[in-house]
C-alpha cells in the first residue's frame, strides 16, 4: 500500500509529492516492480528505506552499491535539466517487505 504524506503544488507550478509505502515480495522474489537497472522519469527523488534493504546504484563503470536501511539517498532523474544522465539504480532481491519513504520533486 501507498500512503501520501504530502502533495503540495507550489506557486512556480513544480509539485512536491511525499509517501510512505510497504512494497510486498512477488513470486518472482523481488520486493519492487523495478528489479532491472533505470533512471526515474522525473527530475528528482529522495529514498529512505525504514525496513529492509537499501537501492542497489550503478556507477558509470558499471560498479554496483548497496545502501543500507535508513541512508537517505537523493536520485537525480531522466528529467533533471543537465548534461549527465539520471542515477542509475534498481531494488534489491529481498525475502520480505520492504518500507520505504519516497519524496518527489515534478516538473
Amino acid at each position: 500500500w501507498t500512503e501520501s504524506l504530502a502533495n503540495n503544488q507550489q506557486p512556480d507550478g513544480k509539485a512536491l509529492l511525499a509517501h510512505l509505502r510497504t512494497v510486498h515480495k512477488n513470486n518472482a522474489g523481488f520486493t519492487e516492480k523495478c528489479p532491472s537497472f533505470h533512471g526515474d522519469k522525473l527530475p528528482l527523488r529522495i529514498v529512505q528505506c525504514l525496513d529492509g534493504p537499501g537501492t542497489t546504484l550503478q556507477t558509470l563503470s558499471g560498479k554496483e552499491i548497496h545502501t543500507e536501511k535508513n541512508d537517505l539517498i537523493l536520485l537525480k532523474g531522466e528529467m533533471w535539466k543537465s548534461e549527465v544522465g539520471a542515477i542509475i539504480h534498481r531494488s534489491p532481491t529481498w525475502e520480505k517487505d520492504r518500507r520505504l519513504l519516497r519524496i518527489d520533486f515534478l516538473d
